[in-house]
């Protein structure tokens, strides 16, 4: 695990949209250097995982604005009977010390889901430690060392949000402020949500249905899932 303190993490994009208070942010250019809108989702809880997919990693966000970074290995569609891990924002719907995969009859160590049989878990042995943040090696699952899950384990609360994401994804999330004016959305607003999606994806910063902050549940609340969406860099 590597902790970086807040005095270093000022130029974070998660922790800029922080800073400036925004519902929309101005993200890092794209690979054709064109900069692109992000629709930002905002938090109420403590802590919150974010897995990056392109860099096989899992940064754990506190609202203190520390970092602790993980390394993990996500799901190959290539393998035999494997899926690539889904992009998207879900919760940790439960947790176990140690969970017999139904498909594979193996045990996972401190097994964490977030999208039905899909979670962030360590197994026996170290044979796939070679893999973890450097390549895709699971079977649709977030692999990451015994070391890492049980300090996963031990912060990480049933029902933290869990934000997967490749690059360029056209949703983002960051903490909301004290004093901000922000709605809680609830399954009503999977279209606003859309149409919050599609305005960003399509560049238009001035939508109606963007005006809006909007906050997802605390305490595990959030009932679905909400779609992340890259934007022509999809892949």
């Amino acid at each position: 695990m590597m902790r970086y303190p807040p005095a270093l993490l000022g130029l974070l994009p998660i922790l800029i949209l922080m800073s400036l208070g925004r519902t929309l942010a101005q993200s890092p250019s794209d690979s054709s250097g064109t900069p692109h809108l992000q629709d930002t989702l905002y938090l109420l809880d403590s802590t919150y995982l974010e897995i990056d997919i392109d860099h096989q990693e899992i940064y754990q966000h506190y609202r203190s604005g520390t970092i602790d970074t993980f390394l993990c290995s996500t799901g190959n569609p290539g393998l035999r009977d494997g899926e690539a891990t889904r992009p998207g924002i879900f919760t940790i719907r439960s947790k176990e010390r140690k969970h017999i995969s139904a498909q594979f009859d193996v045990p996972m160590i401190n097994w964490m889901p977030f999208d039905a049989g899909i979670g962030i878990h360590a197994l026996e042995g170290k044979g796939y430690y070679n893999f973890l943040g450097y390549q895709a090696s699971s079977h649709g699952c977030v692999r990451v060392s015994r070391e890492s899950s049980e300090d996963l384990f031990i912060t990480v609360p049933v029902g933290t949000v869990v934000y997967v994401h490749q690059q360029n994804a056209t949703r983002a999330v960051g903490f909301a402020n004290a004093n901000d004016n922000i709605r809680v959305i609830t399954p009503r607003d999977a279209r606003l949500l859309g149409k919050r999606l599609a305005a960003a994806l399509a560049g238009r910063a001035d939508d109606r249905s963007l005006r809006e902050k909007l906050a997802i549940p605390a305490n595990g609340k959030l009932r679905m899932m909400i779609d992340v969406v890259n934007d022509r860099n999809k892949r």
